[in-house]
C-alpha cells in the first residue's frame, strides 16, 4: 500500500504561493478528483499549483534557478507563538534553513552537497540520517518541486 502524503503536497502548494507572494484561500467546496492507477489528484488543487508555478516565473525559470532566498513568518495564534524562517538555497544541492521562535530557540538545518545536519535547542547538533539527507537534497533542487504529481499519489 502506498503511503499517502497529502500534507507534504499541501505544503508544496502553499510554498509555491509564498514564493509568488500570494495568500491562498481555502474552502470546503467539493472538487472533481482524477484517479488513474491508484493515483488521486484533485483537479482544482493541480490547477492552483500550476498557477503558482506560472506566477513564480514558470517551469523554465524554476529549472534554471541557482540561488533562492525565502523569508517568512510562522505563527500559532492559539499558543501566542510567532517566529521567523529564512531559507537559502544554492541549487542543486546546498541549503540552509534558519528558524527562530522566541522562547523555543533557533533551529538550523543545512546541506553542503553531501552531508545534511541539524541543530536545535531540544536535540542539539546532529548529522542527519540517510533518509533525511535524501529529503533535504530533494528540497535543495528547485526543479524537483515541478515533479509534485509523480512524488505524491494524493494531491487534494
Amino acid at each position: 500500500m502506498k503511503r499517502k502524503n497529502t500534507t507534504k503536497a499541501a505544503l508544496i502548494g502553499l510554498s509555491l504561493f509564498a514564493l509568488a507572494g500570494l495568500t491562498p484561500t481555502l474552502s470546503a467546496a467539493s472538487n472533481s478528483v482524477l484517479v488513474i492507477d491508484d493515483v488521486k489528484h484533485d483537479e482544482k488543487a493541480i490547477e492552483i499549483i500550476e498557477k503558482a508555478i506560472e506566477a513564480t516565473g514558470g517551469r523554465d525559470m524554476i529549472k534554471q534557478a541557482k540561488y533562492i532566498t525565502m523569508k517568512g513568518t510562522l505563527s500559532i495564534p492559539a499558543a501566542g507563538i510567532e517566529g521567523s524562517i529564512t531559507t537559502y538555497v544554492k541549487a542543486p544541492d546546498m541549503m540552509l534553513v534558519h528558524t527562530n521562535i522566541p522562547m523555543i530557540g533557533e533551529q538550523k538545518q543545512g546541506l553542503n552537497g553531501e552531508i545534511a545536519w541539524s541543530s536545535d535547542p531540544m536535540g542539539g547538533p546532529r548529522i542527519m540520517p540517510e533518509d533525511e539527507t535524501k529529503a533535504l537534497k530533494k528540497e535543495a533542487d528547485p526543479a524537483n518541486r515541478l515533479n509534485y504529481k509523480e512524488d505524491h499519489p494524493v494531491i487534494e
